[in-house]
């Protein structure tokens, strides 16, 4: 081709990897609320798309355990004081040696996100703003959390 140098070209994710992280960002970051009701048609016309890989990511979230499937749609779990007592219970069992693990391989760009991810947390919860706490919880569990191997 004369020498001509070309960039790769990059496709764009498939809608339902798409509809997947941002229904999943908006469900961890607080935006969706506890009992909030998600029903296929209406997020596929938000969103432009079809039905197809909105009902696809709602299957995947409803297998996480990031919502559950109900009557004509899926919803934002409403947490119980069980539940939470149970999961707290089993986060302070795993994730302490987990964490310790983590900071041994913690290199600088992670240790610098992790503290930006606190000072994040501070502000939002100085400002009052529970969905910015919660945001920045997840990206600082995120970052050590990716540390591990497993």
């Amino acid at each position: 081709m004369g020498g001509l140098v070309f960039d790769a070209l990059h496709r764009a994710p498939p809608l339902a990897e798409q509809v997947y992280g941002m229904v999943r960002h908006r469900v961890r970051s607080g935006t969706l609320q506890p009992g909030e009701r998600l029903a296929d048609g209406p997020l596929a016309r938000a969103l432009g798309v079809s039905r197809s890989p909105v009902r696809e990511a709602l299957v995947r979230l409803v297998a996480e355990g990031l919502l559950e499937g109900g009557d004509g749609g899926v919803q934002v779990p409403v947490p119980t004081v069980t539940a939470m007592e149970e999961i707290c219970d089993i986060r302070r069992l795993i994730e302490p040696p987990a964490a310790h693990r983590a900071a041994r391989r913690m290199n600088e760009p992670a240790r610098c996100a992790l503290e930006a991810a606190v000072e994040a947390a501070r502000l939002a919860d100085a400002a009052g703003d529970v969905a910015g706490f919660l945001e920045a919880n997840y990206v600082f569990r995120s970052v050590w959390v990716g540390r591990l191997d497993n």
